[in-house]
């Protein structure tokens, strides 16, 4: 199975941009890319008039499962790709020096997945690649680069023995400033999140208390990333956050 890519990249041109925005109109197409085995798409950014696909391949040799970078063309020719031995969960940025940041997962020697921050240039050389190791099972939800030019992701964390929302800062070396974890004893994680005047919301799952099943969570930050509040939205059964967006009435 390989990954595809369709038309609806168009859509994405001008908000995925971290350069000038390429908006070019065709005719439409699908393209695949990968191996003889299983790939899934994560993720796309556009820089400079090029694609940028991260995802999960199986294809390359690794049972596991490998990030897999791909850089086409705004038509889905492929220009070049590669590999990294990294794990799952790849979600990537676009920094405003023009580079690629991937948050991704690792597996330890328990099987369980700590984070991994990767820094590419336009090629896909690594510039930078740091490990964070923890205790517990990690999860990657979403990575941006901050108006302060710092890297932020968003994911969860099952150090303290239930799930809960994780948000690290890192500087533009790798280093980790910051990590904040959100939540108590129900099961809660972060998906995405928005930077906004007076701080940051991050939208997740959570399980209210006395409920069983999952509802969309919307967690605001202050600009010191403490909690501010919490809401929850859905019904009896179960939600699933996929995407978070801020427009321009706020």
């Amino acid at each position: 199975m390989k990954i595809s890519l369709y038309l609806i990249i168009f859509l994405t041109l001008t908000i995925a941009c971290k350069h000038d925005p390429v908006v070019k109109a065709n005719n439409g197409f699908e393209k695949a890319y990968g191996g003889a085995m299983d790939e899934q798409t994560h993720d796309l950014v556009i820089i400079d008039g090029a694609v940028h696909l991260v995802g999960i391949t199986y294809s390359f040799g690794n049972p596991s499962g490998d990030i897999y970078w791909v850089k086409t063309d705004l038509d889905g020719e492929k220009l070049t790709e590669n590999t990294f031995n990294t794990g799952r969960g790849a979600r990537v940025t676009a920094a405003a020096d023009g580079t690629l940041w991937i948050a991704g997962t690792r597996p330890d020697a328990e099987g369980l997945n700590d984070w991994v921050l990767l820094q590419l240039n336009q090629n896909g050389t690594v510039l930078q690649e740091h490990n964070f190791l923890k205790d517990g099972n990690q999860t990657i939800g979403q990575i941006k680069q901050l108006a302060n030019g710092n890297i932020a992701v968003v994911g969860t964390d099952d150090s303290a023995g239930s799930r809960n929302v994780r948000f690290s800062i890192f500087n533009t070396n790798g280093d980790l400033l910051q990590t904040k974890i959100y939540g108590d004893e129900v099961e809660e994680g972060g998906a995405e999140f928005v930077q906004t005047s007076d701080g940051v919301l991050i939208f997740g799952y959570g399980v209210q208390p006395g409920f069983e099943s999952r509802d969309y969570l919307l967690l605001k930050l202050n600009n010191a990333y403490d909690s501010v509040w919490t809401r929850y939205y859905g019904g009896l059964d179960y939600e699933e956050p996929q995407a978070l967006l801020e427009t321009v009435e706020g």
